[in-house]
């Protein structure tokens, strides 16, 4: 290595840390440094529930266990969240490191070894690597874990090597597929290439994976009696991304509504497994009486996967960067406008080289098409980027080469250019509504009531259905004891979800100690006769039937 490359790569790696030391300042200096939302909420607290010995799965694995794990190790040496996100951080700039070294061995087929220093820049730069780093969500170790093993199986496509390599390849994509399943396809990709170059090695990666994925399957086996690999929620996903009616569905946020359409899987008696049967059944069953509107829907993720706009789902790191110390970090550059026309000239370049480039590629493709199947989000979406970067690197220059010899081909690379830019459905556009709902639930997790209840106001104030918001403001004007405006508040979640069996119970105590016992009684009713059997509902139904009399 000559010194100035030396020098580069060491300024770009300085630089990425630097980038992650003032990210974690700037979340510092907001709410989310202290508390935590939807999913990283639930990881935490499971986290915490392993770290002092207790069970965190109660209800089966809905959810990969690998990331509670990862944090739970966290916890149980006394980390709290300042200690994760450190160890994210540092994990990200291991990721950068070793985009680097692939970048580099990919460029030096060129003569162009700052090509890796190029893919890390690259790679640091997209906004969604920082802000998702910062949170305690899975792309930060699925990445990692990705990475290591794709630098771990390098020597195997230039030549025989060792077998520990494959064997400890497989088990990091094995593990990645327990924090984050889409892992498992680029397990499959690169396992299936290897295998035809070495058969040992090849058998041996599979291994690896199996070994990495035996305790799940063995947990699953025992405690359903079926055999999954991973989780119990790879129906309910695929029914989200695939039917007639994705576009909402994919967008459902945790609360009543999206509560009331995950129990459409009951009956209620049904464990895990068999709500995961039913999901996976119900999207075969819609996608061949609409085989048009999936379609429609995959093609229409294949190109929102691209999207230079952010996708959000449960989490849209844009109202994050509403906060004063964290908007810098949506103005960071590398998105898929920038990096998309010159990748795909490096996909091609790399793939036609075969052997260590060729796997890169098919094994980010893998990453892509996992999560196109299924849900396209920036979280999902930053599985792929490390090898759109790398692609980028590589394309880069050579498109650059061929403009300046005019050639002709280059144009032809401007209409897929352009897919980054084309215009998405509404659904994905930042939404102050549900920014204002983030904001209320960081104020309540953090004890702030009158913050909390001014955030959630102005949530309904912009959408009158966020059916979570007025449930929280209707338990809140109770404890205020302003009875009126929790009547408004209950009457607005039953709107949206009429049998919410915890707001129509709640509706019924209000209902009575402001006297209006015929309506609690109503209420009551329609909450006994929910499935399965309500007893506590059915106990009030009598205690209100005897305290009103027989003229019921």
């Amino acid at each position: 290595m000559t010194r100035k490359l030396a020098v580069l790569e060491a300024g770009v790696l300085a630089g990425a840390l630097v980038l992650r030391l003032a990210g974690l300042w700037a979340i510092s200096q907001t709410p989310h440094a202290e508390a935590l939302t939807v999913d990283a909420h639930l990881y935490w607290r499971q986290a915490q529930a392993l770290a002092a010995g207790e069970p965190a799965f109660g209800e089966g694995l809905y959810q990969p266990p690998g990331y509670p794990m990862f944090l739970g190790l966290i916890a149980a040496a006394g980390g709290g969240l300042a200690s994760v996100r450190a160890v994210q951080a540092a994990l990200g700039l291991l990721s950068t490191w070793l985009v680097l070294r692939l970048g580099r061995r990919l460029g030096d087929a060129d003569g162009r070894p700052w090509m890796g220093a190029l893919a890390a820049g690259i790679f640091t730069l997209h906004p969604s690597v920082l802000l998702f780093e910062q949170d305690l969500l899975t792309p930060a170790l699925s990445t990692v874990l990705f990475l290591g093993a794709v630098e771990l199986l390098a020597p195997w496509w230039s030549g025989r090597s060792v077998l520990w390599r494959p064997a400890v390849a497989g088990l990091l994509l094995g593990v990645g597929g327990v924090v984050h399943p889409t892992a498992l396809a680029a397990g499959a990709a690169l396992g299936g290439l290897l295998l035809l170059r070495s058969r040992p090695a090849g058998l041996v990666l599979g291994l690896g994976l199996v070994l990495a994925l035996a305790p799940t399957t063995l947990e699953n086996h025992r405690a359903h009696g079926v055999i999954a690999p991973v989780s119990h929620n790879g129906g309910l996903n695929a029914y989200l991304g695939n039917n007639p009616d994705w576009k909402r569905t994919s967008f459902l946020r945790p609360g009543p509504a999206f509560r009331a359409f995950v129990m459409a899987a009951e009956p209620w008696s049904r464990d895990l497994p068999g709500r995961d049967a039913y999901w996976w059944a119900r999207t075969r069953q819609e996608a061949v009486a609409a085989p048009g509107a999936v379609l429609g829907a995959l093609a229409t993720k294949a190109v929102w996967s691209v999207s230079d706009r952010a996708i959000p789902r449960n989490e849209d790191m844009r109202c994050r960067t509403r906060w004063s110390s964290m908007g810098w970090l949506g103005l960071l550059p590398a998105r898929f406008g920038l990096v998309f026309g010159p990748a795909l000239v490096g996909l091609v370049v790399l793939w036609r080289r075969r052997s260590e480039a060729g796997a890169v590629v098919l094994a980010g493709l893998a990453l892509q098409l996992g999560m196109v199947l299924f849900l396209v989000a920036d979280r999902y979406r930053l599985g792929p980027w490390p090898v759109w970067a790398l692609a980028a690197a590589v394309g880069a220059p050579t498109l650059l080469a061929a403009l300046r010899a005019r050639a002709r081909w280059p144009w032809l690379v401007v209409p897929l250019a352009a897919l980054p830019f084309v215009p998405l459905d509404p659904v994905t556009a930042e939404d102050p509504a549900w920014c204002a709902h983030v904001r209320g639930n960081l104020m309540g997790e953090l004890g702030r009531g009158g913050q909390a209840q001014a955030a959630f106001e102005e949530a309904v104030r912009l959408d009158p259905s966020d059916a979570a918001a007025w449930e929280w403001l209707g338990r809140h004007y109770v404890r205020e004891g302003e009875l009126v405006a929790a009547g408004q508040a209950y009457d607005a979640v039953l709107a949206e979800v009429p049998d919410h069996y915890p707001t129509l119970m709640r509706a019924s105590l209000l209902a009575e100690r402001s006297g209006e016992r015929d309506r609690a009684y109503s209420l009551a009713v329609a909450a006994a006769a929910l499935p399965p059997g309500r007893d506590e509902a059915k106990r009030r139904v009598e205690e209100l039937r005897a305290g009103l009399g027989d003229g019921l």
